[in-house]
């Protein structure tokens, strides 16, 4: 009688690894764009997706966004996005948490990337308001 082992396979158990994290600019005004805010990671397999997350200084989840590589490649890269503030923002500060997830489902967990700070306009609205419809 010959034995025969059954292997199984061993899939990617490692999560990829975070390594830096920036948001550019960090003051800014209601209706401007935080221009960029990145995370450098690396994975021995391959990402495939960074979330961020933004969120007020009340903590209330404002809005999810996915990051696009920027720089590198899959295994050692940068993702970022970027973020138009919507001009009825609450005045305050800001935090951005990121997730990075790889293609054997492995997930960091959730990490800070440096805050923001929204501060009211100093553009004076002197434009008239405009009425449309009969």
């Amino acid at each position: 009688m010959q034995l025969q082992l059954k292997t199984t396979p061993i899939g990617d158990r490692e999560k990829p690894v975070i390594v830096s994290g920036s948001t550019t600019p960090q003051n800014l005004e209601v209706c401007q764009t935080v221009k960029e805010f990145s995370v450098k990671a690396t994975d021995n397999v391959g990402i495939t997706s960074v979330t961020f997350r933004i969120y007020d200084l009340d903590n209330r989840l404002v809005t999810t966004q996915f990051g696009y590589r920027t720089s590198g490649t899959n295994i050692s890269g940068t993702w970022a996005n970027d973020w138009a503030i919507p001009c009825n923002a609450k005045i305050g500060q800001y935090r951005i948490e990121v997730q990075v997830g790889d293609a054997a489902g492995n997930l960091t967990a959730w990490g800070a990337l440096p805050n923001f700070w929204v501060q009211a306009s100093t553009v004076q609205d002197k434009a008239d308001p405009i009425v449309t419809g009969k």
